[in-house]
């Protein structure tokens, strides 16, 4: 009875050695397991940060172009419109020459045809004078 109870110690304590070593191999599985996964992770996230900063990058220099060619519209719209304004005054400034001559030009008509209506009357006067005398 000691040897078959000395051969179940030796059977419980190869056992126990077996599952302490398995133990050890799953402990030791799980922990590479999880270097792997954390080296993946690493990896991954910085894969993601490379490819968020090229996104990043790609925007503001997207944005900035973008900014870019709106600031360059308005400095063409500001000079056109500085030239059209320019253009406008200058018409402005013609057409009121243009204005003052021909106000006076029409006062200076209207003088003449005041004198010439006034000859007419004194012509007129002076051949009703004329047949009279006639």
């Amino acid at each position: 009875m000691l040897a078959s109870r000395s051969g179940l110690e030796e059977k419980h304590e190869a056992e126990i050695a077996s599952l302490k070593n398995q133990l050890e191999q799953s402990v030791a599985a799980r922990t590479q397991l999880q270097e792997e996964s954390n080296a993946r992770l690493a990896k991954a996230q910085a894969s993601f940060d490379r490819e968020l900063e090229a996104l990043k990058s790609s925007q503001n220099a997207s944005n900035e172009e973008r900014y870019n060619q709106l600031q360059e519209q308005f400095e063409d719209f500001r000079k056109c419109s500085a030239t059209a304004e320019l253009d406008a005054r200058q018409k402005i400034e013609d057409l009121s020459r243009q204005l003052l001559l021909a106000e006076g030009l029409n006062t200076d008509l209207t003088t003449k045809c005041s004198g010439l209506e006034q000859r007419e009357t004194n012509c007129q006067l002076e051949v009703k004078s004329l047949h009279k005398r006639v």
